[in-house]
């Protein structure tokens, strides 16, 4: 094999085994999981919040992961556009290693939920006690997929 190949085939192994290892955690989806309902009567109520679809890649048992959540919410039933605020969230570990297995949590957001930015890893805890952190320009995130209807009761 020639040494420009060897140097070129070399590159292309240890990029993609860098770029998993930037993400312990593979952030597949994001959604509203309930319908949101505002009331004419009563202060703003929320029955829900958000799934959050994940893989698993670091080859460790995860304890718990943080994350910061842009959502999109309406603070009553007159406002015309919906106001975006930022949540950090706490998901809760697995016990699951397997990189194939595309795992769900449902976070609980306590606000009039309209739509889903954009959900980013903010740090991951493992069992064993070693915490990741995003370094440098690292950005493990995944666009939320939705608006929800807006509806009275």
């Amino acid at each position: 094999m020639k040494p420009f190949a060897l140097a070129l085939l070399f590159a292309a192994t240890t990029t993609a085994a860098y770029a998993e290892a930037e993400c312990p955690v593979e952030l597949t989806a994001v959604s509203p999981a309930a319908q949101a309902h505002l009331q004419l009567t009563s202060p703003v109520q929320s029955e829900g919040g958000i799934e959050l679809s994940f893989r698993n890649q670091s080859g460790k048992e995860i304890r718990s992961m943080e994350v910061g959540a842009e959502l999109k919410v309406k603070r009553n039933v007159y406002d015309l556009d919906a106001a975006t605020v930022k949540l950090d969230l706490t998901v809760s570990g697995t016990g699951v290693v397997d990189p194939a297995n595309n795992l769900m949590r449902s976070l609980p957001v306590d606000a009039a939920l309209f739509g889903v930015g954009t959900v980013t890893l903010e740090e991951v805890t493992f069992a064993d006690g070693s915490v990741w952190t995003p370094a440098g320009r690292v950005a493990c995130s995944v666009r939320g997929n939705g608006t929800q209807r807006i509806e009275m009761k």
